[in-house]
């Protein structure tokens, strides 16, 4: 009996063995018998099934031509697009006791030759495995929810065309670069807490996603700037996604596509953006297609977010804002007013089914800037065209939006009493004050940056809705006092004034406010470019056999991002203020 149970477990490890070691060099496969001349541009995604028993080590290797995201039981491990590279990730925490799966979306991007490599190699107590990509790998042109993950019925997939041996097949033949990702592990996220409500948390990656006008906040970027500095003690980084006149299933990112193709450029932006946190904004653009829409729109609320989850990043949702009433020849918006707040409400009820926090920012300046039948005052008015935020518009909005988001942008308030020699400051640290007759000097450090200056484009009487700081000064000498900052001339009053409280917007005296919004313009441009290159045609598109070959720069544009989140890490930081108050000229 012993013996029998012995030979039995011996000819399993011999099958196990031949299984997967009949020849461990990988070869290049699709979905076609052959791949090694033109193939029309798509998607192909490929699975492997295996099992392992006590693991030491999982070192995968992988490239793809024209570029592919792999994925190892659900988990996102990497992606690429340089076919010459190959790219080793040591997976081993991915790796669990007894069935994993390897999932890749492998892309074509242009008619032209394509495959897939891949081997994993594991090494376990008792032997070593190698898995190398072959006809035993399963592959369709559709994958469903559950692809990535181990056990999905894949009955329906067929068995991978072999197109050579790695290293041996033209038209790649064996010109390959090897190349370890990072830090060669690739580490499991973290478990923590669940986001309570809009917080966040240090060292987010925040990304912003939409249409307009989450596009228009890289240049209008006074909500970035606002937030980057109410948190001047956590890491963020933001980035942003928006693409002009998008929807939920990534329509204006298809370039030369179909839909199909917007949203898979849409995730692999994500991807680009590597974020833990995604801020979503739709629901405005897809209300133009009226309440017939509404099924396929909670389909693509739905399959975003999937998408987003199983890149593990948290998810909030923006409602998308109602439209102006602004006067003739400008149509009343209030019937596509109603269908907005109905999408919005969309999006309300999906976040909460799915545990998402939701910001309600249908009239983010109340109810006075969206009244059905006044037009609203003029510095009230946020927009251009009844649609559209403008520069004004995203001014003014920001610290409503931020205090949603968490923040809590205020005033700063300094009191001084020369007849008590006492002085206080709220949301401010005042050093070296000193009182003479007429003369009051400090330093001041503020706990928050100020808001960006009002845009040149304010209209009348907008620039008296920034935030204001109260300066009270009792005790003065008859006589007038003026008030400079950084030795800036700012404001003049009488005694009397002082003592009952000068209000002032600090924000055009101080330079390091602008610095640091126009330092985030200049971030948001870089990353632009790195996700979004204008060229794009000639580096991935039908005309990469011209200029193909400087795709490989485009990653480039990384070091330049993280060169200027250096400035910004620095600029959202207060620094020491000088003021001075003195006396301009005494009473008659």
């Amino acid at each position: 009996m012993f013996l029998s149970a012995a030979l039995n477990c011996a000819m399993f490890l011999t099958l196990s063995c031949q299984l997967y070691s009949q020849d461990l060099r990988g070869r290049f496969i699709w979905s076609v018998p052959n791949s090694k001349v033109e193939v029309n541009p798509g998607i192909v995604y490929f699975r492997k099934e295996f099992e392992v028993g006590k693991l030491k080590s999982a070192l995968l290797e992988i490239t793809c031509d024209d570029g592919f995201r792999v994925y190892v039981n659900r988990k996102l491990v990497g992606n690429d697009t340089v076919w010459q590279d190959v790219i080793r990730y040591d997976i081993s925490p991915l790796i669990v006791e007894g069935k994993n799966v390897i999932a890749v979306h492998a892309e074509n991007a242009s008619k032209s030759p394509a495959g897939l490599y891949c081997k994993l190699t594991v090494n376990m107590e008792k032997e070593t495995m190698t898995i190398p990509s072959d006809k035993s790998w399963k592959f369709s042109t559709v994958a469903k929810n559950g692809w990535r993950t181990a056990g999905y019925d894949d009955e329906s997939w067929k068995p991978a065309f072999e197109q050579g041996i790695f290293g041996r097949t033209a038209p790649w033949g064996n010109e390959f670069n090897f190349k370890t990702q990072g830090t060669v592990t690739v580490a499991k996220k973290k478990n923590k807490l669940p986001r309570l409500d809009s917080e966040f948390v240090n060292g987010d990656r925040i990304v912003f996603l939409g249409g307009t006008f989450v596009e228009r906040l890289q240049s209008n970027n006074y909500l970035e700037a606002l937030l980057t500095s109410q948190f001047p003690n956590l890491d963020l980084k933001f980035r942003n996604l928006g693409w002009s006149g998008d929807n939920v299933f990534g329509l204006s990112r298809a370039v030369f596509g179909d839909q199909e193709n917007g949203f898979r450029r849409l995730e692999n932006d994500l991807l680009i953006a590597d974020p833990t946190l995604v801020i979503v904004c739709y629901g405005f653009n897809e209300s133009f297609k009226g309440k017939e829409f509404i099924p396929e729109f909670k389909s693509g609320l739905e399959n975003l977010s999937r998408v987003i989850e199983e890149n593990q990043s948290d998810i909030m949702f923006i409602s998308p804002m109602l439209m102006e009433k602004l006067a003739p020849p400008l149509p009343d918006p209030r019937e596509q007013n109603e269908l907005i707040q109905v999408y919005s409400q969309i999006v309300r009820q999906f976040a909460a089914e799915k545990g998402y926090p939701f910001i309600d920012n249908l009239r983010p300046l109340g109810n006075t800037a969206h009244s059905k039948s006044a037009i609203p005052a003029i510095r009230d008015r946020l927009t251009d065209n009844g649609m559209h935020l403008n520069q004004y518009g995203h001014w003014r909005i920001a610290p409503h939006l931020v205090n949603k988001l968490g923040g809590n942008p205020k005033e700063c308030n300094f009191h001084f009493d020369l007849n008590d020699q006492t002085y206080s400051a709220d949301g401010s640290t005042l050093h070296e004050v000193s009182f003479t007759d007429g003369l009051v000097q400090f330093t001041a450090l503020d706990d928050r940056l100020v808001n960006s200056p009002p845009p040149a484009s304010t209209p009348r009487g907008g620039k008296m809705m920034a935030i204001h700081d109260e300066f009270k000064i009792t005790g003065l000498p008859v006589g007038k006092y003026g008030l400079s900052i950084n030795g800036k001339p700012t404001i003049m009053a009488d005694q009397n004034q002082w003592a009952a409280g000068v209000l002032i917007n600090r924000s055009i005296y101080l330079e390091q406010p602008e610095k640091l919004r126009q330092a985030i313009v200049k971030k948001n441009e870089m990353f632009f470019h790195r996700h979004r290159p204008q060229n794009e045609t000639y580096l991935y598109l039908f005309r990469k056999h011209e200029q193909g070959n400087n795709a490989v720069e485009i990653p480039q544009f990384d070091p330049i991002i993280a060169a200027i989140e250096k400035q910004i890490s620095t600029l959202k930081k207060p620094g020491l203020v000088k003021y001075r108050i003195h006396r301009i000229e005494k009473a008659e």
